[in-house]
Protein backbone atom coordinates (compact mmCIF):
# COMPACT_ATOMS: atom_id res chain seq x y z
CA UNK A 1 0.00 0.00 0.00
CA UNK A 2 1.26 3.45 -0.89
CA UNK A 3 2.10 5.78 1.93
CA UNK A 4 2.25 9.53 1.63
CA UNK A 5 5.60 11.21 1.32
CA UNK A 6 4.53 13.58 4.02
CA UNK A 7 6.95 12.87 6.81
CA UNK A 8 7.36 13.77 10.41
CA UNK A 9 10.81 13.75 11.93
CA UNK A 10 11.61 13.46 15.60
CA UNK A 11 15.26 14.42 15.74
CA UNK A 12 17.41 14.37 18.85
CA UNK A 13 20.76 16.04 19.23
CA UNK A 14 22.35 12.81 20.55
CA UNK A 15 21.42 9.24 21.45
CA UNK A 16 21.69 10.33 25.11
CA UNK A 17 19.12 13.08 24.47
CA UNK A 18 16.81 10.52 22.82
CA UNK A 19 17.18 8.28 25.85
CA UNK A 20 16.67 11.11 28.34
CA UNK A 21 13.60 12.61 26.65
CA UNK A 22 11.93 9.65 24.93
CA UNK A 23 13.38 6.65 26.81
CA UNK A 24 14.96 5.29 23.63
CA UNK A 25 17.58 2.80 24.79
CA UNK A 26 18.53 1.22 21.46
CA UNK A 27 20.94 3.97 20.41
CA UNK A 28 18.58 5.53 17.88
CA UNK A 29 18.53 9.31 17.73
CA UNK A 30 14.97 9.81 16.62
CA UNK A 31 12.36 8.60 14.19
CA UNK A 32 11.06 9.30 10.70
CA UNK A 33 7.36 8.54 10.30
CA UNK A 34 4.62 8.85 7.77
CA UNK A 35 1.62 10.87 8.88
CA UNK A 36 -0.09 7.57 9.65
CA UNK A 37 2.68 6.99 12.23
CA UNK A 38 4.45 4.17 10.41
CA UNK A 39 8.19 4.08 9.93
CA UNK A 40 8.99 5.83 6.70
CA UNK A 41 11.76 3.45 5.74
CA UNK A 42 11.54 -0.27 6.39
CA UNK A 43 15.27 -0.33 7.05
CA UNK A 44 16.39 0.98 10.48
CA UNK A 45 19.91 1.70 9.18
CA UNK A 46 18.51 3.87 6.40
CA UNK A 47 16.34 5.73 8.92
CA UNK A 48 19.30 6.41 11.18
CA UNK A 49 21.43 7.48 8.22
CA UNK A 50 18.72 9.96 7.21
CA UNK A 51 18.54 11.23 10.79
CA UNK A 52 22.32 11.77 10.74
CA UNK A 53 21.86 13.96 7.66
CA UNK A 54 19.13 15.98 9.36
CA UNK A 55 21.24 16.33 12.49
CA UNK A 56 24.29 17.49 10.52
CA UNK A 57 22.17 20.21 8.88
CA UNK A 58 20.73 21.22 12.25
CA UNK A 59 24.23 21.30 13.79
CA UNK A 60 25.50 23.48 10.94
CA UNK A 61 22.59 25.90 11.45
CA UNK A 62 23.27 26.10 15.21
CA UNK A 63 19.69 24.89 15.63
CA UNK A 64 20.11 23.27 19.04
CA UNK A 65 21.52 26.34 20.76
CA UNK A 66 19.29 28.77 18.89
CA UNK A 67 16.14 27.00 20.08
CA UNK A 68 17.58 25.82 23.41
CA UNK A 69 16.53 22.23 22.84
CA UNK A 70 17.97 18.76 22.41
CA UNK A 71 15.10 17.53 20.24
CA UNK A 72 12.70 18.75 17.57
CA UNK A 73 9.58 17.58 15.77
CA UNK A 74 9.44 18.65 12.13
CA UNK A 75 6.73 18.16 9.52
CA UNK A 76 7.64 18.09 5.85
CA UNK A 77 7.82 16.11 2.65
CA UNK A 78 10.40 13.54 1.75
CA UNK A 79 11.07 13.44 -1.96
CA UNK A 80 11.12 11.76 -4.31
CA UNK A 81 7.67 10.30 -4.02
CA UNK A 82 9.29 7.13 -5.22
CA UNK A 83 11.11 6.85 -1.88
CA UNK A 84 7.96 5.35 -0.43
CA UNK A 85 5.94 4.69 -3.55
CA UNK A 86 8.28 2.86 -5.89
CA UNK A 87 5.74 0.09 -6.41
CA UNK A 88 2.80 2.47 -6.71
CA UNK A 89 4.10 4.62 -9.52
CA UNK A 90 4.35 2.01 -12.25
CA UNK A 91 1.22 0.19 -11.08
CA UNK A 92 -1.12 3.08 -10.30
CA UNK A 93 -0.19 5.36 -13.16
CA UNK A 94 0.18 2.62 -15.75
CA UNK A 95 -3.59 3.11 -16.09
CA UNK A 96 -2.82 6.05 -18.36
CA UNK A 97 -1.66 3.53 -20.96
CA UNK A 98 -5.16 2.04 -20.84
CA UNK A 99 -6.63 5.41 -21.76
CA UNK A 100 -4.43 5.55 -24.84
CA UNK A 101 -5.59 2.11 -25.88
CA UNK A 102 -9.23 3.09 -25.32
CA UNK A 103 -8.81 6.18 -27.52
CA UNK A 104 -7.23 4.06 -30.26
CA UNK A 105 -10.07 1.53 -30.12
CA UNK A 106 -12.74 4.25 -30.27
CA UNK A 107 -10.99 5.89 -33.22
CA UNK A 108 -10.92 2.51 -34.97
CA UNK A 109 -14.62 2.01 -34.19
CA UNK A 110 -15.42 5.48 -35.58
CA UNK A 111 -13.54 4.66 -38.80
CA UNK A 112 -15.68 1.52 -39.02
CA UNK A 113 -18.80 3.67 -38.97
CA UNK A 114 -19.79 3.49 -35.29
CA UNK A 115 -20.83 6.71 -33.55
CA UNK A 116 -18.13 7.29 -30.91
CA UNK A 117 -17.57 11.04 -31.21
CA UNK A 118 -18.86 12.07 -27.75
CA UNK A 119 -17.24 9.15 -25.95
CA UNK A 120 -14.02 9.59 -27.91
CA UNK A 121 -13.87 13.30 -27.04
CA UNK A 122 -14.40 12.44 -23.36
CA UNK A 123 -11.63 9.82 -23.34
CA UNK A 124 -9.27 12.11 -25.25
CA UNK A 125 -9.76 14.76 -22.55
CA UNK A 126 -9.17 12.15 -19.85
CA UNK A 127 -5.99 10.99 -21.55
CA UNK A 128 -4.73 14.56 -21.90
CA UNK A 129 -5.36 15.24 -18.20
CA UNK A 130 -3.74 11.94 -17.18
CA UNK A 131 -0.69 12.67 -19.35
CA UNK A 132 -0.39 16.14 -17.79
CA UNK A 133 -0.62 14.63 -14.31
CA UNK A 134 2.08 12.04 -15.08
CA UNK A 135 4.33 14.81 -16.40
CA UNK A 136 3.75 16.83 -13.21
CA UNK A 137 4.45 14.00 -10.76
CA UNK A 138 7.58 12.87 -12.63
CA UNK A 139 9.30 16.08 -11.55
CA UNK A 140 9.02 14.80 -7.98
CA UNK A 141 10.16 11.24 -8.67
CA UNK A 142 13.56 9.94 -9.52
CA UNK A 143 15.32 6.62 -9.04
CA UNK A 144 16.22 6.05 -5.40
CA UNK A 145 19.40 4.15 -4.68
CA UNK A 146 20.39 5.68 -1.34
CA UNK A 147 19.92 8.77 0.77
CA UNK A 148 21.80 11.05 -1.58
CA UNK A 149 18.79 10.64 -3.87
CA UNK A 150 16.40 11.98 -1.19
CA UNK A 151 15.44 15.56 -0.39
CA UNK A 152 13.52 16.66 2.70
CA UNK A 153 11.46 19.82 2.47
CA UNK A 154 10.52 20.91 6.01
CA UNK A 155 7.20 22.72 6.16
CA UNK A 156 6.71 23.27 9.83
CA UNK A 157 8.73 23.16 13.04
CA UNK A 158 6.06 21.64 15.29
CA UNK A 159 7.64 21.24 18.72
CA UNK A 160 10.80 21.32 20.81
CA UNK A 161 11.63 20.99 24.49
CA UNK A 162 8.93 22.88 26.41
CA UNK A 163 7.39 24.49 23.31
CA UNK A 164 4.68 23.87 20.74
CA UNK A 165 5.24 25.88 17.59
CA UNK A 166 1.97 24.98 15.87
CA UNK A 167 0.67 28.58 15.97
CA UNK A 168 3.70 30.04 14.24
CA UNK A 169 3.70 30.64 10.51
CA UNK A 170 6.05 29.02 8.02
CA UNK A 171 8.22 32.13 7.65
CA UNK A 172 9.09 31.99 11.35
Amino acid sequence: MWKSTWAQVVECRTADAANSRFWITSGETGALYTRSVQSFFFDADMTEAMLRRFRAAMDAANFWDRFETDWALLDGELMPWSAKAQALLPEQYAATAGLGEAVELMEKARRSGLQTDDLLADFMQRKTRADQYVEAYRRYCWPLTWLDDCRFAPFHFLASEGHLHMGRDHVW
